[in-house]
């Protein structure tokens, strides 16, 4: 059976490419073809340079079939030019439509589907909150009689148009605003959001919302472009002739996408984020903070940024800052329903924030947009901040830069899994507060100067998480009486926890899964809780252990003795608490974890091997 082909335009923007990705994953179409000015970097990818503008119907089409495009079944079209004059951007948009959809007609016998993507604007082309169709938008509103030449009614006139001409199906898709990552696109807000929040944490500014604290917590949709394209290639199969609102599944707030944005980057969000006084109305928007003079202030410390961490030259260049504003001062929700998408089987729903957000910031880092996670330099908590939470993805965590406590992953066959709980960790110091930890782990009061919550939500994060947990914060001027960390993670086997930090230190783990722990440490208490079972630890030097279950020891044949002989194997059932003295030097090599089975005794070059290792 012959595949489909899809000729996609815009293929290098932001939704064309997340659409050439969910083609290069369906199976069904055997060609891709791209339409763009520049070729697609993927391999299995066609192109076909067309001057949509300076062209003609007929001249679009002789370049179609020159290219082989003439097989096409599907056609995506996601081409658009921006214009800050509305009259011009109509005009051109219009008319680049047009000889693109007739070329096609004239070239492409087979097409049986033609995909339009527009978007929310269809409702709101005047962003007059007062003539917007009532709420959530339904693809069946009434359009905006007082709107004269808008591109997207003309658009969606003129595919229907040609489609009952030629004899072809045809749909079109209106998402919201699209998160999305494209080098060398600034269309996509979120990448103008992470280089303004990474410029601000390397110049030690405060994060600004620049909205007021009215858009703060008003429902807004998004439309992850990646989210949108396999919902257009559902729309090429199942729909007939129909419009279709896309969104995540559920509208976000900015009071809590905010904070983790900002989190990614190791940033605190101020609150409250902006002062209603300080709202300046502008025609459609309430800018309490201009990111756009904040940028203009800073243009010139942008270089010094790209060189500190060698990032490419036309990072900065990839910013649209006005269109943080836009997002972030829009004074009415943006939702619409997904009724009609449901109604042809579509049943997907995304997390704006893991599956946009994030995706969008981990693809600038391996484009080199933005510094590799390890370039990051170590946040400092400021030594008279009392109290502090904050949202980190595997970013940084703080200790005082006396101490040291290292948490790493000894075999990395048995790579931890999926990080879905919270981490938390409690910093004690001399001068004692008492504060409630108010998150759902304990409801008890204790003496913590900060508090910080980290959050990690994939895989990657995760692994460098627990390689690096613990591991040179920095605060100074503050006297430490003890170190408390308490942390939560997912399933994962073999844990190194290395310490050279005062015997009041302590430390306590609890995981979902743990078999493995080896201690190289001498820490007062050492407490480790697991959901299911641990079945070794040891431990390099002396160390005291706690766990709130029974510990049945396994002994060998001839032991007659109340001791185990092998104290360091420890099996956990049951409920009750067991204290117990352990030391690694009495495990024979047949006890002993593989990775320390050469160990006779403990010292610091063993020790030393043993953190190589984990690292």
């Amino acid at each position: 059976m012959v595949g489909k082909t899809a000729l996609v335009f815009g293929a290098t923007g932001i939704s064309g490419i997340a659409a050439i990705e969910a083609l290069l994953n369906d199976s069904s179409y055997s060609r891709i073809i791209a339409i763009s000015r520049r070729p697609v970097e993927r391999e299995c990818v066609e192109h076909i340079p067309i001057d949509l503008i300076h062209s003609t119907p007929a001249e679009i089409a002789d370049a179609l079939d020159a290219g082989g495009a003439d097989s096409s079944t599907h056609v995506f079209f996601y081409a658009y030019i921006d214009s800050k004059n509305t009259d011009e951007q109509n005009a051109v948009n219009n008319q680049l439509f047009e000889r693109s959809i007739e070329g096609v007609s004239m070239a492409c016998t087979r097409l049986s589907h033609f995909h339009l993507q527009t978007g929310y604007k269809y409702y709101m082309p005047a962003f007059t909150a007062e003539k917007f169709p009532p709420l959530p938008f339904r693809e069946d509103a009434e359009r905006q009689s007082h709107v004269r030449d808008f591109f997207y009614y003309y658009q969606e006139d003129k595919l229907k148009e040609v489609s009952e001409r030629c004899g072809w199906k045809w749909s079109v898709s209106r998402p919201c605003a699209i998160t999305g990552f494209s080098k060398g696109n600034w269309m996509s807000v979120a990448v103008t959001m992470a280089l303004y929040i990474f410029a601000c944490r390397e110049f030690g500014e405060h994060l600004h919302f620049p909205g007021p604290l009215l858009c703060y917590s008003m429902d807004y949709d998004n439309s992850t472009a990646s989210n949108n394209a396999e919902f257009q290639l559902h729309c090429a199969e199942h729909a007939n002739n129909q419009a279709f609102n896309i969104h995540d599944g559920q509208p976000y707030q900015f009071n809590t996408l905010w904070p983790k944005v900002a989190g990614y980057f190791g940033m605190e969000v101020p609150s409250p984020p902006a002062e209603d006084l300080q709202v300046k109305e502008g025609e459609f928007l309430k800018v309490a903070f201009s990111v756009q003079n904040w940028a203009n202030k800073h243009r010139e410390d942008f270089p010094a940024l790209v060189h500190k961490y060698n990032l490419d030259p036309h990072t900065f260049e990839y910013a649209n800052w006005s269109s943080i504003e836009i997002l972030a001062g829009l004074p009415f929700p943006t939702i619409a329903s997904l009724e009609a998408a449901r109604s042809i089987g579509w049943t997907k729903s995304i997390d704006t924030y893991a599956d946009g957000y994030k995706e969008c910031f981990d693809k600038m880092r391996e484009c080199n947009l933005l510094p590799k996670m390890h370039q990051l330099p170590k946040i400092c908590i400021p030594p008279n901040t009392s109290f502090k939470e904050a949202y980190i993805d595997g970013n940084v965590l703080f200790l005082s830069k006396q101490q040291h406590i290292d948490l790493s992953m000894i075999n990395h066959h048995h790579i931890i899994t999926r990080c879905v709980d919270e981490l938390f960790v409690l910093l004690y110091l001399h001068n004692e507060r008492r504060l409630k930890l108010i998150q759902s782990f304990t409801k008890k009061s204790l003496n913590c100067r900060c508090i910080l919550h980290i959050k990690t939500v994939s895989e990657d994060d995760a692994r460098w998480l627990l390689k690096k947990m613990m591991k040179w914060f920095h605060l100074s001027n503050v006297d430490y009486r003890r170190v408390c960390a308490y942390g939560m993670a997912g399933e994962y086997n073999n844990v190194l926890l290395s310490d050279q930090v005062d015997q009041t230190s302590k430390f306590s783990l609890e995981s979902k899964s743990m078999s493995q722990v080896t201690c190289n440490a001498s820490m007062s208490t050492l407490s480790l809780q697991s959901r299911s079972s641990i079945s070794t630890i040891a431990s390099v030097g002396s160390i005291s252990t706690h766990s709130p279950t029974n510990i049945p020891y396994k002994r060998s044949k001839s032991d007659s003795t109340s001791q185990p002989r092998h104290p360091n194997l420890v099996c956990f059932s049951g409920q009750k608490s067991l204290h117990q003295e352990r030391s690694i030097a009495s495990l024979s090599d047949n006890v002993k974890p593989p990775f320390l089975r050469s160990i006779s005794s403990p010292n610091q070059q063993e020790l030393d091997r043993c953190r190589s290792v984990a690292l």
